[in-house]
């Protein structure tokens, strides 16, 4: 598979002309919603409009590029934030470098316009929800790993 660079260079490509851009997701931070081996169709932030809930793609000052989700936004600042994550990340929205408007998952296409995957977002920006489901989970992750 291409580094993380070339893809970024042809997803830069896409855009300029006007297209979007499939991409496979790598990691767990985004866990329930996107596994490894999934892929997400991303959009030129150009062309959308950004708001809560929104997972993109952007790049750390440190040149990572990671996708998460927009749990807030103010003005020009967005709080980042995994779905398998609680530490939250304060960015730039110019480090925002595209939006995802669909994923695969099992060969099953959801677009963000789903009813499923908005009621999804809806639950998991509820903060103490969230922090709940996770620190079960991973006791319970913990507990069968002894």
């Amino acid at each position: 598979m291409s580094n993380i660079n070339e893809l970024i260079y042809l997803m830069d490509e896409a855009f300029t002309n006007g297209l979007k851009f499939e991409l496979p997701v790598n990691g767990t931070s985004m866990l329930p919603l996107l596994h490894t081996g999934d892929f997400v169709l991303l959009e030129d932030i150009k062309v959308a409009k950004l708001k809560k809930r929104d997972v993109v793609l952007y790049q750390r000052t440190n040149g990572q590029y990671v996708l998460h989700r927009i749990y807030k936004k103010r003005g020009e600042t967005c709080t980042m934030l995994g779905d398998n994550q609680l530490r939250k990340e304060l960015i730039n929205e110019k480090l925002i470098v595209a939006k995802m408007v669909e994923y695969s998952h099992n060969q099953q296409k959801v677009t963000t316009k789903d009813i499923k995957y908005r009621l999804y977002s809806f639950i998991w920006c509820i903060y103490p929800l969230r922090y709940i489901i996770l620190k079960v989970k991973w006791k319970l992750l913990k507990r069968n790993i002894k």
